[in-house]
């Protein structure tokens, strides 16, 4: 389960504190990455669109599932060696 934020009438709040609200101008630009331990899953992604697809993919068991900015994804990429790659299963779903 996604921990850490919820999402109340559209806006997205921090869980423990729900008076302290995020910042949407960084949650609602497409700077968002999903990662597991050996693959970039999706990127240029809103906040809530890697919430989604993080979902996704904990449903289907997958371990690792992190949500990062574009930025960090790239540099896990380059330092792992791992291409960056879309699945294509969890785009048809």
């Amino acid at each position: 389960m996604i921990e850490n934020v919820i999402i109340e009438n559209g806006n997205l709040s921090k869980v423990g504190n729900p008076n302290e609200e995020l910042l949407e101008n960084e949650l609602y630009e497409p700077i968002w990455a999903v990662i597991t331990f050996d693959s970039v899953v999706a990127h240029h992604l809103t906040y809530e669109e890697a919430i989604a697809w993080a979902e996704k993919l904990e449903k289907q068991m997958q371990n690792g599932v992190c949500i990062v900015t574009d930025s960090a994804a790239e540099r896990m990429a380059l330092r792992a060696n791992i291409s960056s790659q879309l699945n294509e299963d969890l785009r048809n779903e």
